[in-house]
C-alpha cells in the first residue's frame, strides 16, 4: 500500500486505462541475494541502494514528498528523503534488532512487527504496532532542529548547542573507529570534543 496525504492509492483493478508506469528503486538493493537466490533483508541508513530494509510492509508520502517506511521486520520506522539525484534513508524512531514497546524520542522508542504507517499534514505519524497491539503516534519535534557550532581548536574538533536544545541527542555513529568516536549526548548546552587525526583537515571526517 502506497498513500499520500489527502490521497489513497491501492494495488489492485484500477480505471487508469493503458497507462503504463515505469518503475525504478528508490532506496534499497534487491540485486543482493542469499544462497537461494532470494533477496536479502538487512538494515542501514544511507543513500539510494546503499540503504537497507527488512520486509517493509507499507510506505505513505507527506505533502513534501518524504516517503515514510514502516521497516516491519526491522522494528524501525524509517523516512526517504530526496537529496538531488539521491535517496537518503533514515530512521526516525526504534532500533533495528531491539523489539519492545517503549515509548521514546527517536532511537528510545520501540516497535515490535510495525505494519502500517500513516502520515497526517502536521507530519504527526501514526503506526500500527502490530505485534504489541498498539497504534502509537510520533510527533515532530517543534522549532527545527538546534544550530549546531563547530569549532577547530589545536589538534579538536569542538561542537556545541545552545542551552535551549533539549531533547535532541548527539549520537554515536558506526561510521567512525571507536578510539575516534562521538561521546553521547542528550542536554541541551552540550560541548564535546573530537580529536582529529595528524592528516586530517577541518571539515573531514
Amino acid at each position: 500500500m502506497l498513500a499520500a496525504a489527502g490521497g489513497l492509492w491501492l494495488g489492485g483493478a484500477s480505471n487508469l486505462g493503458a497507462q503504463t508506469y515505469t518503475f525504478s528503486t528508490l532506496a534499497g538493493d534487491p540485486s543482493i541475494l542469499d544462497p537461494n537466490g532470494d533477496p536479502i533483508g538487512d538494515y542501514a541508513d544511507g543513500t539510494s541502494r546503499h540503504a537497507r530494509f527488512n520486509y517493509p510492509q507499507a510506505a505513505v508520502v507527506d505533502a513534501g514528498g518524504s516517503v515514510f517506511v514502516a521497516d516491519t521486520a526491522n522494528n524501525c520506522i524509517r523516512v526517504i528523503k530526496r537529496e538531488g539525484s539521491d535517496s537518503v534513508v533514515t530512521t526516525i524512531a526504534g532500533q533495528a534488532g531491539t523489539p519492545g514497546a517503549d515509548d521514546g524520542l527517536g532511537s528510545t522508542a520501540r516497535f515490535t512487527t510495525p505494519l502500517s504507517v500513516a502520515v497526517d499534514g502536521a507530519t504527526n505519524v501514526s503506526v500500527a504496532d502490530s505485534n504489541n497491539h498498539a497504534i502509537r503516534m510520533g510527533v515532530p519535534p517543534s522549532g527545527g532542529p538546534p544550530a549546531l557550532q563547530i569549532e577547530r581548536e589545536e589538534n579538536q574538533v569542538i561542537l556545541s548547542w545552545p542551552v535551549s536544545a533539549e531533547g535532541f541527542v548527539l549520537e554515536t555513529t558506526g561510521a567512525v573507529p571507536a578510539q575516534e568516536g562521538w561521546t553521547p549526548l542528550t542536554q541541551g548546552g552540550g560541548r564535546t570534543r573530537q580529536p582529529l587525526r595528524p592528516d586530517q583537515q577541518p571539515g573531514e571526517r
